[in-house]
């Protein structure tokens, strides 16, 4: 049964924005609970368990096949998240929420061949990445993450 107070969610996205425009834009997705099921970090390293390999390899796939329309020029997989930058190439050629939507399904799929598991918190975190300075900053704070892992807002078990 449908209750607004429980599916009148805050939205982050921007209300005017085109989210099939041409751009770039920063994106994180949690997993359910934000449980470390992608792997784990040993020595600033990430190491992907059988969940983070399907993950990964799903946004691969992804690219891939999408190659005319989006462009994934940089990502990280981390032990209960993932951040990833993604460049939608024309207008109006492929919606940001129907890329996660898809990706989400994929990895839910795969993951769920033999077992079942919830993977996904709801929704995602986007960023409209507006200029070069802040791509910078961005693919940085993707390549550091893992060395940063510690004091990651992400990670639950922070002393």
């Amino acid at each position: 049964m449908y209750n607004l107070n429980y599916h009148n969610r805050y939205s982050i996205r921007l209300k005017e924005y085109n989210y099939a425009k041409s751009g770039m834009y920063f994106i994180t997705i949690c997993s359910h609970n934000r449980e470390k099921i992608f792997g784990k970090i040993e020595d600033d390293i990430m190491n992907l368990s059988k969940y983070g390999l399907i993950a990964e390899r799903t946004l691969q796939i992804i690219q891939k096949r999408l190659n005319k329309k989006i462009l994934i020029p940089e990502y990280i997989i981390m032990p209960n998240h993932l951040h990833f930058i993604v460049q939608i190439k024309r207008d109006n050629i492929i919606k940001l929420k129907d890329l996660i939507t898809t990706y989400k399904s994929i990895v839910t799929k795969n993951i769920n061949k033999n077992e079942f598991i919830i993977v996904w918190q709801r929704n995602y975190y986007e960023h409209i990445i507006r200029n070069e300075k802040e791509l910078f900053l961005i693919i940085k704070y993707i390549k550091n993450n893992p060395i940063n892992w510690k004091q990651d807002s992400l990670n639950e078990s922070k002393i």
